[in-house]
């Protein structure tokens, strides 16, 4: 069981059928048109283009996941020069 610092579960979580998905996790592959998604999103060719080359996250990107009772904490981070991060 992998827990990020400070997680703390609420009492009957684990009744309540509540799914954890608490941990470190790391991309290992895409579905779907990516370079269609990110040009309905705005996404400039360029940055489409560079991301693609890239393999649009694959083996690069890493999900830090923590839980709370009903709140949960994803901190995004893209190993790249120098490191992007984005939490929710």
């Amino acid at each position: 069981d992998v827990r990020a610092p400070g997680d703390v579960r609420a009492p009957g979580d684990e009744q309540c059928g509540r799914p954890d998905f608490a941990g470190e996790w790391v991309c290992n592959r895409v579905e779907g048109d990516w370079d269609a998604f990110l040009k309905e999103s705005g996404v400039p060719w360029t940055t489409r283009k560079a991301v693609s080359s890239l393999g649009f996250g694959v083996g690069k990107q890493t999900q830090c996941i923590s839980q709370r009772a009903a709140e949960i904490c994803i901190v995004n981070t893209v190993k790249t020069i120098p490191p992007r991060q984005a939490t929710c």
